[in-house]
């Protein structure tokens, strides 16, 4: 049981006023769209490029066989995170906000 009246809940939809948690929300959703999208840009194309790069970052090497798979595992992770982020402004793309009618 909550035990504030309707009138005393804020009227923006659940954020502070001061707008900490609208902000921290854009930062989250800008990093859901900037993380895969650098990730794909940046990744290497070929395996042999990214097991170099495994190896100059963490001076462990990998065959080529497991970057090959490092590689398409990367390459699905960040598409899919994409494409799971789009799905997701879509969805919310046609959501009213509710309103406060005092």
């Amino acid at each position: 049981m909550n035990p504030t009246g309707c009138c005393e809940r804020p009227q923006n939809g659940g954020e502070r006023v001061g707008g900490q948690n609208a902000w921290l929300h854009r930062t989250r959703e800008f990093a859901g769209w900037i993380i895969p999208g650098t990730l794909l840009a940046l990744m290497p194309k070929c395996p042999l490029c990214l097991a170099a790069y495994v190896a100059m970052g963490t001076g462990l090497t990998i065959s080529c066989s497991s970057a090959h798979l490092l590689l398409c595992m990367l390459t699905t992770l960040g598409i899919g995170t994409l494409a799971w982020g789009g799905l997701q402004h879509l969805r919310g793309y046609g959501r009213k906000r509710p309103t406060h009618n005092p």
